[in-house]
């Protein structure tokens, strides 16, 4: 078989060493073509995906191998076997998550609901108060809430009004009252990107201020993990940046891959969005079948695990397993 490989801008999926390939693609894929009794020769492709799906759709190769993931435009043209592998994309900084910000940030929020419950308290007693002769000074006064007298009945009004106002600012102003939610984290951030629709779709949930930085990357797994051009800009404008935003595995195989150039830097945040990496078949493939049945097989036989660890460790195991 003809397989199609893009190794530029692909660890930890492809890695290209001279004529060799490996990564975490490579390696599932040559235990199928092993156990399907398949010869495979790679074809190296253009850093282009849409145009290796066009090369799928005229036979001009077999399958293409890497980090596809099915969206409907190709769907139209392609097949693509059931998932390898699961990722997902994450916020990495060199700085600390700040509890002491999120904490001011619940408090206003109990603070604000507070002040709309003695609101309500306020003008209810107002229109209690209120007559035709009424002196408007008396009335503002008499009209403060008070809590001294005790009347189960008053109470258990006050219980119920305050429960209310609580649902109406949640559904109105959508708070996040978690220490460590992403939300308090991420919201304002100004963050670094590459080219992706997916990682704009996620600045636009989290309402973070994105820079897109055009990036030149290369075929060279060396340079890949050792001179990475948005980890690069990063640093160098760390004090002005808070952070990157990427697909996790690649960070994470850069990460752990260089230690000095990066030491600083942490994945703060993961599971901000996901996508399904699955291999492109013709749509009148004859192997479609027997592909899925053995990527079902190694995935139960816990062989995909091991692949996926041996390149980037224990924590991502379980992003081959559905």
């Amino acid at each position: 078989m003809r397989v199609g490989v893009i190794s530029t801008g692909s660890i930890p999926f492809i890695i290209r060493n001279g004529e060799k390939y490996s990564g975490i693609a490579i390696e599932i894929w040559e235990k199928i073509a092993k156990k399907l009794n398949i010869d495979s020769e790679y074809v190296e492709l253009q850093n282009d995906k849409d145009l290796a799906i066009q090369k799928i759709k005229a036979h001009d190769i077999d399958i293409l191998i890497g980090p596809y993931n099915i969206t409907e435009k190709r769907y139209k043209d392609v097949n693509f076997t059931i998932p390898f592998y699961m990722t997902n994309f994450c916020f990495a900084s060199v700085k600390k998550n700040d509890f002491l910000q999120n904490y001011i940030n619940i408090s206003k929020y109990l603070l604000h609901i507070s002040f709309f419950f003695l609101l309500v308290l306020f003008i209810n007693n107002i229109y209690k108060n209120l007559t035709k002769n009424a002196n408007l000074f008396n009335v503002i006064v008499n009209s403060i809430p008070t809590f001294n007298k005790f009347d189960k009945n008053m109470w258990f009004l006050y219980f119920v009004v305050f429960i209310c106002i609580i649902i109406i600012y949640i559904n109105s102003f959508n708070p996040s009252f978690s220490f460590t939610s992403t939300k308090f984290l991420l919201k304002n951030k100004s963050v670094l990107y590459s080219d992706s629709n997916k990682v704009q779709t996620i600045i636009d949930k989290y309402k973070m201020k994105g820079k897109l930085i055009s990036i030149k990357n290369s075929a060279d797994h060396l340079k890949q993990s050792n001179n990475d051009p948005l980890l690069n800009k990063y640093i160098q404008d760390v004090d002005n940046i808070d952070g990157i935003l990427g697909e996790c595995s690649k960070i994470s195989y850069i990460l752990n891959h260089n230690n000095e150039k990066y030491k600083d830097i942490k994945i703060i945040r993961e599971n901000l969005s996901r996508e399904l990496y699955s291999f492109v078949l013709p749509k009148d493939s004859k192997l479609m079948d027997k592909i899925n049945y053995t990527i079902r097989q190694h995935q139960q036989e816990k062989i995909n695990q091991i692949v996926v660890t041996k390149y980037l460790g224990p924590g991502f195991q379980n992003n081959s397993t559905f």
